[in-house]
């Protein structure tokens, strides 16, 4: 009773920390992505993306799975200073190896020149740098340290914003999207290693990095080929079709991953480590999987559906009309960005109960089904076609984790994904009813009022349905 009480009370306190990291990190992205959409132009944040995405997927080979690996590792066990210490420095070695291939690697083959190459170099340098001291963060969430986390996140984010809005105003252009991300972003990496409380020793064990080297190649491959699903269709769009389609198709999907993004990693950040607590408690772990599940699907589909019905008109008055094609490939990738949080739920129950090759397997499969439809619907269809590409991929990715989701404990597809999404497609459809059929009677300000009030009925529907399951999960369980 009293570990649930714990449990119970962590999480909230985890979930009000997080939520505001995520509320506070969102808001400034949100202005300062407005002031600089208004300021760059769609080629500046096209020719980051291509750079950016060749120094993400270099970066990834790095993540050698070292967060599970230290929520394993047991505080009072004797040699668990030297363990962290042994991560650590294997850490080092790794990535600074890997930066070093990667520059030389890229510079040789001129695949980037001129200021993306450089781009290039100190965009990997500062994830590299980064990296050196993941294993910093993992001790915090380990820990449930989410006050110290919002901090480390809001204050770079907001640092980050304030600089590269002042770089663009006095005429930085592209370099106001690099420099300043980098420049926090190593700022907060060592503030992490403050916070944390461990500092690396001169202790090296081997076996114990043999251990981890032996564990590590299913979360490299798992890390990569994800990322690779993240960029690939940057790269290949870039290379194919330029930077200013790249710049477009980067709002369309930046745009709307944005509230998904942050929606997902606070329930994925905050019930991570109440996986690993919980996992010899299958009813338990069951129940944490079912409601995380409704939880992200009433909420993500819910802010979706909102945002597509009025899309043209906001994305014309936040951002401009210059960002008017933008549009159209934010309603081709929405798939994608409904599917993306579900995926890596299912994907971090999945590793926690030990099934790393299984998720491993999962990520190459839907690496292989983006490439096999990429190039020919790049060709096809430009942006729209890269967007569908990587709809087809993640929906595929979905299915299969689900598959193996219901392998380990018995899960209600229907319950937990079915019927959420029922009921909030019965409500986007009845949206655009509203919004096309009222215009010849009531005009626009009619369609409007008929959509506010419709609007307001059906998320009143939807959180009758979903008290239920709240009520179920923190007065029943």
């Amino acid at each position: 009773m009293d570990r649930m009480i714990s449990d119970k009370r962590l999480a909230k306190s985890g979930a009000f920390w997080l939520g505001c990291e995520r509320i506070g990190t969102f808001l400034v992205a949100v202005i300062s992505g407005i002031i600089l959409a208004r300021l760059l132009e769609p080629a500046d944040f096209g020719v980051v993306a291509l750079a950016t995405a060749v120094a993400r997927i270099i970066s990834r080979l790095a993540s050698i799975g070292l967060g599970p690996e230290v929520m394993r590792l047991k505080e009072d066990d004797a040699n668990y200073l030297k363990n962290l210490s042994t991560y650590f420095w294997l850490n080092l070695g790794i990535v600074l190896v890997l930066a070093l291939l990667g520059i030389g690697g890229v510079g040789l083959s001129s695949f980037l020149k001129g200021d993306i190459f450089v781009m290039f170099m100190i965009i990997l340098l500062g994830w590299s740098f980064n990296n050196v001291f993941s294993l910093s963060r993992s001790l915090l969430l380990k820990k449930m340290r989410f006050k110290i986390l919002f901090y480390l996140a809001f204050v770079p984010a907001l640092g980050t914003a304030v600089m590269a809005i002042g770089m663009a105003l006095i005429g930085f252009g592209k370099w106001s999207l690099v420099i300043p991300q980098m420049l926090f972003l190593c700022l907060a990496a060592v503030a992490a290693l403050f916070c944390s409380g461990f500092y690396p020793g001169l202790f090296f064990n081997a076996g114990r990095a043999g251990f981890l080297l032996v564990r590590s190649p299913w979360y490299v491959v798992t890390n990569f080929a994800e990322e690779g699903i993240e960029r690939i269709d940057d790269i290949f769009l870039g290379k194919m079709s330029g930077a200013v389609v790249l710049g477009f198709y980067q709002r369309a999907y930046s745009t709307g991953i944005l509230f998904h993004k942050n929606i997902g990693a606070v329930l994925d950040r905050l019930l991570m480590p109440f996986f690993f607590k919980n996992s010899a408690d299958r009813l338990k772990v069951e129940k944490i999987y079912s409601y995380t599940i409704r939880t992200l699907i009433y909420v993500i589909c819910s802010l979706l559906f909102a945002f597509l019905w009025y899309c043209p008109e906001i994305i014309a008055f936040v951002f401009g009309e210059k960002w008017l094609p933008a549009v159209p490939i934010f309603y081709a990738i929405s798939v994608y960005i409904v599917c993306l949080p579900l995926y890596h739920i299912n994907k971090n129950f999945s590793i926690s109960q030990d099934d790393v090759a299984k998720t491993g397997q999962i990520s190459l499969e839907i690496l292989a089904v983006m490439a096999f439809f990429l190039v020919v619907l790049i060709r096809m269809f430009n942006a729209m076609g890269a967007a569908i590409a990587m709809d087809l991929a993640m929906l595929y990715g979905l299915i299969r984790m689900i598959r193996l989701a219901k392998k380990r404990c018995v899960i209600s597809v229907f319950r937990t994904y079915i019927v959420p999404v029922g009921l909030c497609g019965l409500g986007f459809g009845l949206g655009w009813l509203l919004k096309f059929g009222l215009v010849p009677l009531g005009g626009v300000v009619g369609s409007f009022i008929a959509n506010i009030v419709f609007m307001a009925l059906w998320l009143g529907l939807v959180l009758y349905f979903y008290e239920r399951e709240i009520l179920n999960f923190f007065m029943k369980s």
